[in-house]
């Protein structure tokens, strides 16, 4: 070969046409008026969250020094502590709830009174 010439492919046949069956179907246009997209939501704080707990102080970003209205104890954290405390969770670094035995009495006795509301309603 003369340096400096290209290579060149030898003339062949031109490239069949796809046949109809090997062609991609026809795409399906979508309709005019899709469905809306739902509006953005903000989440809103859960005040059931925080039922049992006095606020004592907020300290931004969630945390909040908050006492617990069962067994009295004071800590600062978010909802997690919160829930851990209540449900005496390890691992939040926060004790369990050991609510006092006087608020113990009184939460039965109420409870009590409620069951005793509904079934005097069906009698």
């Amino acid at each position: 070969k003369p340096a400096g010439k290209a290579a060149t492919k030898p003339a062949g046949k031109p490239a069949a046409k796809p046949s109809p069956s090997q062609t991609a179907p026809p795409t399906q246009s979508l309709p005019e008026n899709p469905v809306p997209a739902p509006e953005p939501t903000t989440r809103k704080r859960k005040e059931s969250e925080w039922d049992g707990f006095s606020v004592e102080a907020d300290k931004g970003k969630g945390v909040r020094k908050v006492k617990c209205n069962f067994c009295n104890l004071v800590f600062s954290g978010n909802v997690t502590r919160a829930r851990a405390h209540l449900n005496s969770q390890a691992g939040f670094g926060v004790r369990g709830c050991v609510p006092e035995k006087a608020l113990l009495a009184k939460l039965l006795d109420t409870l009590e009174k409620q069951v005793n509301q509904e079934h005097a309603k069906k009698a």
